[in-house]
């Protein structure tokens, strides 16, 4: 609990997201074990990858001519699904 609370929180997407949640509860009162269950199931996964695992350097990593984020092309996937999405 905060005594004053911060201003910022009106834009969080955490009060969003407890919204939804709530109100799918209503519904479906599990649903909130299912998502801690799935959480637990991929730390699980997470834990079987090396920690020392790296990039393999077969590819080399570029910045997207578009919006700069690193990919393995001229332009990201992200990009490309934007600008086919921006066609139609």
């Amino acid at each position: 609990y905060q005594e004053n609370p911060c201003p910022y929180a009106v834009e969080a997407q955490r009060g969003r997201i407890r919204d939804i949640l709530t109100n799918y509860m209503e519904h479906d009162p599990s649903v909130l074990f299912s998502i801690l269950k799935s959480t637990d199931a991929l730390f699980d996964l997470a834990s079987h990858v090396p920690k020392e695992a790296k990039h393999s350097g077969t590819k080399k990593i570029y910045p997207c001519s578009i919006c700069g984020d690193p990919c393995n092309t001229d332009i990201c996937q992200t990009c490309i699904i934007i600008s086919q999405l921006n066609k139609t």
